[in-house]
């Protein structure tokens, strides 16, 4: 596998919305259309479930229109709320894209908690894109899967920047 890696941004980097809580449970779903701890490949004990983000709970499904400044599966988003008594921010993983208009940010309820400081159900927030953290322990790790040679996926997990592009070569 060659990898190339989505470490740039649009200069339109920033933006704000809304944060809400969709989930206290870890095991919710996470995962989305990005598949990162699907329950067809551990859940969260999955390779693909490897970032600290994911682990911790620190994790929102985006807005699709968040897409447009270089943003999608895997990448992270400081995520910041100001009450007018004091800032909090959050550095969060997208682990999925929200195919339908809405302009709100699907978050796991840890989420929200760093972002405001307590535990709210929604915050206004900004957010711009920043590197992703590691698990110095285990890599990058790629979980591969898929019934043939022709279909299958490929979900990374534990990188700084979400994966733009992948190039297979077989023989």
């Amino acid at each position: 596998l060659q990898v190339r890696s989505a470490g740039h941004f649009s200069a339109a980097g920033r933006g704000w919305g809304l944060a809400v809580a969709a989930s206290a449970n870890l095991h919710v779903a996470v995962l989305e259309n990005c598949l990162y701890a699907d329950a067809r490949f551990g859940g969260l004990l999955s390779p693909a479930a490897t970032s600290p983000h994911i682990q911790s709970g620190l994790w929102c499904r985006a807005p699709q229109g968040v897409v447009s400044m270089g943003v999608g599966c895997g990448s992270c988003l400081k995520m910041s709320s100001d009450s007018g008594l004091a800032s909090w921010s959050a550095v969060v993983q997208v682990v999925g894209l929200d195919p339908a208009r809405s302009a709100d940010f699907r978050c796991h309820q840890h989420a929200v908690t760093a972002m405001t400081g307590w535990p709210a159900t929604s915050a206004q927030v900004t957010y711009e894109p920043v590197e992703c953290a590691t698990a110095a322990t285990t890599g990058a790790v790629a979980t591969v899967w898929g019934s043939s040679l022709t279909s299958f996926y490929v979900i990374f997990s534990n990188v700084p920047f979400a994966v733009a592009s992948v190039d297979v070569l077989a023989g």
